[in-house]
């Protein structure tokens, strides 16, 4: 049988490696950014347009956002949005073809990349002759 004081010492050592687990959980580590933000995507005139709204950094670290699309797969466009103090921006491609393209926004912050929606991306279909309006997304991370 242990003695109080080794038990009292385990208790206090469990309690303490506890509460700091806890503070790991509740508050990440300092300097751990925490982005989040959303973005629209739609066909307008045979372009895709990609607005980015609220994009924010939690320790103010964004650097910047970029946007990309695929068509069959294959990465086809991508480019940096300019984001304004409110952490909005507007991507519009040149013209494309008649297709369904995969649409994708992601920003780098002090802890790297982060993307902005579903890691899949969404889709967005170009029909000259209509209008086609992608899903809005939101996420943080």
């Amino acid at each position: 049988m242990r003695s109080n004081s080794t038990t009292h010492r385990i208790v206090a050592t469990a309690a303490i490696l506890g509460s700091t687990a806890l503070g790991l959980l509740v508050s990440p580590a300092t300097g751990s950014a925490v982005t989040t933000g959303t973005y629209n995507a739609h066909s307008e005139n045979s372009t895709i347009v990609i607005d980015v709204e609220g994009v924010r950094s939690s320790n103010g670290s964004l650097r910047d956002c970029n946007v990309g699309v695929s068509w069959n797969g294959v990465p086809s466009l991508g480019s940096p949005v300019a984001l304004n103090n409110l952490g909005n921006g507007r991507y519009v491609s040149p013209v494309v073809s008649d297709g369904t393209y995969l649409v994708s926004v992601a920003c780098v912050d002090s802890d790297g990349l982060v993307v902005i929606g579903p890691a899949a991306g969404t889709s967005v279909v170009v029909d000259a002759g209509g209008w086609s309006q992608g899903p809005g997304l939101s996420i943080g991370f």
